[in-house]
């Protein structure tokens, strides 16, 4: 008898801390996502303020992979970097970048896959496009380690290769 009724007890008591953990698991979930939305809307604050020189490379993992609009791919920060520099300096001098955060998901508690509407203008063109971009967590820091970006609308080039 007195097992049956410490049985139940405990079984209340679980019961009333699954609620407790599932919105610790929520509250959780949100900072992650706030934490992710923060390094894409870093992404295109450090593209406006063309200030790759010095903040682009901290956005990324070092062994981060990126493939443009034109298909070129980009193997590590520094290339990344490299490219995007030299992308900025030329044609995109003037330009102006906005993204939309379509979704998030979290594959992992620390791998997100972040899917982005961006739009793009620089001088008279205007160039939409997609970004699947996968950020990791290290050292409870967000980083991209992988992005894709498509052409939605809007010219192809020129987006020259690094090398």
């Amino acid at each position: 008898m007195l097992r049956r009724q410490l049985c139940r007890v405990g079984l209340v008591l679980l019961l009333l801390a699954i609620p407790v953990s599932l919105k610790a698991m929520a509250e959780n979930d949100t900072q992650k996502e706030q934490d992710v939305r923060k390094v894409l809307s870093s992404f295109v604050d450090i593209w406006n303020r063309n200030d790759l020189r010095t903040s682009f490379g901290k956005l990324f993992t070092s062994d981060a992979d990126f493939v443009v609009l034109s298909g070129t791919y980009l193997k590590g920060r520094d290339e990344i970097v490299a490219h995007h520099i030299k992308i900025r300096a030329g044609v995109y001098g003037d330009s102006h970048l906005v993204w939309n955060p379509i979704r998030i998901k979290f594959v992992r508690p620390d791998v997100a896959v972040a899917e982005v509407a961006t739009e793009m203008t620089f001088g008279q063109d205007k160039r939409n496009t997609f970004a699947t971009i996968v950020l990791v967590q290290e050292n409870s820091q967000w980083f991209i380690t992988s992005m894709e970006n498509t052409l939605v609308f809007g010219p192809e080039g020129p987006c020259p290769s690094p090398k």
